[in-house]
């Protein structure tokens, strides 16, 4: 489980809006160049189920499900690229005229059936625990947090 820290910066509707800076995993990824959640300015925002009757402010650790944070990573990443691939080799294939132009064609299409695709399995996955961020604590201080995160399974 990849547990964060963050502070509570907005309530609404019995959820929390969590605001937390990029984690020691982040400082190793490759992709730490491109990502939203790297970069200097913006902090990661979380929306949490206030269960803990939570006021803004609040330093909370939360935990992210590995496995979920994966899938995603394959359906964002890997599936376009595999459609895409799809796509030219069908186009090249029942070409009958141009086989560039029927390989530009079919991979365009493959790329969109990944981007349904993704949109599709998004909605039917939105509501699993494995892709919703877990509240797991109310911190007081900072060596709180540290324990917690050791801890915390």
């Amino acid at each position: 489980m990849n547990k964060e820290a963050g502070i509570v910066t907005k309530l609404v509707n019995g959820k929390a809006l969590v605001e937390s800076e990029a984690n020691v995993a982040c400082f190793s990824c490759a992709s730490k160049h491109s990502c939203v959640t790297f970069s200097g300015t913006k902090k990661r925002k979380v929306w949490l189920q206030n269960d803990l009757n939570l006021q803004v402010g609040d330093t909370v650790l939360y935990s992210i499900e590995e496995r979920g944070i994966i899938f995603a990573s394959i359906l964002l990443y890997f599936l376009p690229v595999i459609l895409l691939i799809a796509g030219i080799v069908v186009g090249s294939y029942f070409s009958q005229f141009n086989i560039e132009i029927a390989s530009m064609i079919g991979g365009f299409i493959g790329f969109l059936i990944s981007l349904f695709l993704i949109k599709f399995v998004s909605e039917l996955v939105k509501d699993k625990v494995m892709f919703k961020p877990q509240l797991l604590e109310k911190c007081i201080n900072e060596s709180e947090i540290e324990h917690l995160k050791e801890t915390v399974i």
